[in-house]
């Protein structure tokens, strides 16, 4: 899913007609020249998270396969070390937490959540059936990571 530009007024100008606006976009830096100073474009530069409706669909198909699985979890180390995947991820929002000290993640792809725990209901880094959905993934089956 695409964002909104988020434009910023780049520099300001007139000629014989009025005001020019150069905006630019602070995730993709494009550019453009207008003579208002808002101008609305999908940015190339970032995606948003699932909505809440696709995040439940999400967890239920995680859930449901966990379970049909046989609730198989991960040891502790595995945990931590795909927390640090997920937490150094340029999709992983720790939200208002600094990055070097947070405690939980959400994934910026599937919408799920992590953390250090090995709750395997609400954290999506203690299944053992459950990989990074970034294509080729950065940690789960199919992958040299944990």
């Amino acid at each position: 899913m695409a964002a909104k530009c988020l434009f910023k007024i780049a520099e300001k100008s007139s000629d014989a007609k009025g005001k020019l606006y150069v905006l630019q976009c602070s995730n993709c830096h494009f550019r453009i020249t207008r003579r208002q100073p808002y101008f609305g474009r999908e940015c190339k530069g970032v995606e948003t998270t699932p909505n809440l409706l696709q995040q439940a669909a999400n967890y239920i198909v995680s859930t449901a396969k966990h379970i049909a699985g046989g609730c198989k979890l991960r040891e502790q180390e595995e945990i931590n070390a795909i927390f640090e995947i997920c937490r150094n991820c340029k999709f992983g929002n720790v939200g208002k937490q600094d990055r070097e000290t947070a405690k939980s993640i959400t994934c910026g792809k599937c919408g799920c959540g992590g953390n250090t725990t090995q709750s395997h209901l609400t954290n999506k880094l203690a299944r053992k059936d459950e990989k990074c959905p970034l294509n080729p993934p950065k940690w789960g089956s199919g992958t040299d990571n944990p």
